[in-house]
């Protein structure tokens, strides 16, 4: 189970991997700050974007692409989730974790999602998620110019997600 805290972890880490407001002209999200695009999120504009708190927004990160019901997955998947989420949006994360169990692919987390999450180890989850994701990613026109980037944030993201084993 993921709790409240964990997802604020998530969210502090894809928000401290994205770094603080920026414009680049070749970035199709246009100004973004910690993660928020104003291309995805028009409810902010350049002012608010410059002005939003790393805080603030891991917590928009986590309302806004944290997908439903992914609370009850193992704890270890909040950060390569929320990373990937916030990437690809959470259907795509979602269908890349049912790609990686082998479970019916339909974008939504229900028992089904819940109980083949919970049978792997959590290396063998995590290799094959990020596995996923990959093929995901590759298949994008834009993976030339950001690909490799976006494969080191999910690897960071699974790597940051191991902890030993027996661990709390």
């Amino acid at each position: 189970m993921i709790s409240s805290a964990q997802l604020l972890a998530a969210g502090l880490w894809v928000t401290g991997r994205e770094g603080p407001y920026h414009n680049d002209p070749l970035d199709p999200g246009g100004s973004t700050a910690w993660g928020v695009s104003i291309r995805y999120h028009k409810e902010f504009t350049d002012a608010q974007l410059r002005a939003l708190t790393q805080t603030d927004a891991a917590a928009f990160l986590v309302k806004n692409y944290w997908p439903d019901h992914a609370e009850d997955l193992p704890d270890f998947l909040a950060i390569p989730l929320l990373a990937f989420s916030v990437l690809e949006g959470p259907t795509q994360a979602v269908m890349c974790l049912q790609r990686a169990l082998v479970v019916h692919v339909d974008g939504g987390i229900g028992p089904q999602t819940i109980h083949a999450a919970n049978l792997p180890t959590q290396e063998a989850l995590l290799e094959s998620y990020f596995g996923a994701c990959m093929d995901r990613l590759h298949g994008r026109a834009d993976w030339i110019r950001e690909g490799t980037g976006w494969e080191r944030r999910q690897f960071a993201a699974s790597l940051k997600a191991q902890k030993p084993t027996g661990a709390p």
